[in-house]
């Protein structure tokens, strides 16, 4: 298996705009399997299993690295062409726009109903420590500098992309999204801009008193947004929250002194 793998085709590039396919593509990386097996760990139909294997296998995603015979069948093993993807930035400027955006509105689609059913799964069985992160930050950084941070969180993650076999361990799906977003600054009575610096978490959130502080010392209000469970810190007062949070949306429980919770129910 190869270290990384530019995708330069649009047909290879149309091939992953599907979730299932990734996670085939996922489970390949760590070591070479039959469709029959992805199919189970997937909990997936091995005829529907074979349609996809084989779309990936035709465009260049995966290849057949192994043939053994079982009990009269014939087993082939699949593995992923790499561990790392990445898709050439000429590819990307040659797409037809309507076509990139069709593909990406597809994509978070299915990443979306993935989340969905996992964060109801959670429900449903009452876990307390929902498993989940859901978190939204806004960086300042040069293209240099976010091509660094992108290394270093890819750094980050390595030591846990194989399986080590240790209690309590489970398939976690991971998405990094960085972008710059197109919202101008409101603007407040004075005319003076307010620079929202918004927090979506699904879990546990925690703010403390420094937490609110450093937001106001960058001139920002917080726009809170919270799935799970939310705890403010004992020792913030009143007119500090009031300042600091423009906003603030719960489904869950509040972990707060009374007066603060009483200033977050005003800004729902």
């Amino acid at each position: 298996m190869n270290e990384s793998h530019e995708i330069t085709s649009l047909e290879q590039l149309r091939a992953m705009a599907d979730m299932l396919r990734l996670q085939i593509i996922d489970l390949l990386k760590e070591r070479a399997m039959t469709v029959t097996q992805v199919a189970g760990l997937l909990n997936i139909a091995p005829a529907k299993m074979h349609y996809h294997v084989h779309e990936l296998e035709r465009v260049g995603l995966l290849r057949l690295v192994k043939t053994q015979e079982k009990g009269g069948v014939l087993e082939k093993y699949y593995e992923a062409i790499a561990r790392e993807l990445s898709v050439s930035k000429a590819l990307l400027l040659s797409v037809p726009p309507d076509e990139s955006l069709a593909a990406i509105s597809f994509w978070f689609d299915q990443l979306k109903d993935d989340f969905q059913r996992a964060f109801r799964s959670a429900l449903e069985k009452k876990d307390d420590q929902l498993s989940l992160m859901l978190g939204h930050s806004h960086l300042y950084l040069t293209a240099q500098e976010q091509k660094e941070l992108a290394k270093q969180i890819a750094e980050l993650l390595k030591p846990y992309e194989q399986k080590r076999n240790i209690e309590g361990e489970k398939r976690t799906a991971t998405i990094l999204i960085c972008y710059p977003p197109e919202v101008p600054p409101r603007l407040d009575t004075s005319g003076d801009a307010i620079i929202m610096d918004e927090t979506c978490m699904v879990g546990v959130a925690h703010f403390s008193r420094a937490d609110l502080l450093k937001a106001l010392s960058e001139g920002k209000r917080l726009r809170i947004k919270v799935v799970g469970v939310c705890q403010f810190a004992d020792d913030i007062t009143s007119e500090l929250a009031d300042r600091a949070v423009e906003q603030f949306s719960l489904i869950g429980k509040l972990h707060a002194p009374s007066p603060i919770k009483a200033i977050l129910q005003k800004k729902q």
